[in-house]
């Protein structure tokens, strides 16, 4: 039987979450698109105070309990990449699910005539399936990763040309 999770917070992240998101980015860097290696601490900092100034990203909270994060970087006027983690205790309880919810419904109220993108390994079905849930409007599958792409245009991901669709 899955718990039942009493309220679910999504806190802006702040210099001080610097640790546990270093933490939870060095797990599974099996499963990383970008990241082979461990993250040092010097280059987390760097990468942390970048992304608080050019991204979203939020601590996902059950209970009072961090247990993840979701961030949407812009990778150029018009388009958002978004990344997930949750901690391993809390996958397979639909929290994946509702972070995406939650980075999409965001996404679809700030950013209009956009496109948002989650880009997934071949081999990561779990991420494979949250995503697929949101029903994408496009995806797109390379050697080793699947795109999948929401637009809130239909014009804007025509002149994309980074997909093929």
């Amino acid at each position: 039987m899955k718990p039942i999770f009493r309220k679910i917070d999504w806190n802006n992240i702040n210099i001080k979450d610097e640790y546990v998101l270093l933490e939870w980015a060095n797990d599974m860097l099996d499963q990383k698109i970008n990241t082979s290696e461990p993250i040092t601490e010097e280059q987390h900092q760097v990468w942390i105070k970048d992304r608080l100034n050019s991204s979203h990203l939020w601590i996902v909270e059950v209970d009072r309990i961090s247990i993840g994060q979701v961030r949407i970087d812009r990778k150029k006027d018009n388009e958002w990449h978004v990344d997930l983690y949750i901690t391993k205790v809390y996958r397979g309880h639909n929290l994946g699910y509702k972070a995406i919810e939650h980075a999409i419904s965001y996404w679809r109220d700030t950013y209009l005539n956009s496109i948002f993108v989650a880009v997934v390994k071949s081999n990561n079905i779990p991420s494979q399936t949250v995503f697929e849930s949101h029903r994408p409007d496009y995806t797109n599958k390379q050697k080793n990763t699947i795109s999948y792409i929401w637009d809130n245009n239909e014009e804007i991901l025509k002149v994309t040309s980074d997909y093929q669709i």
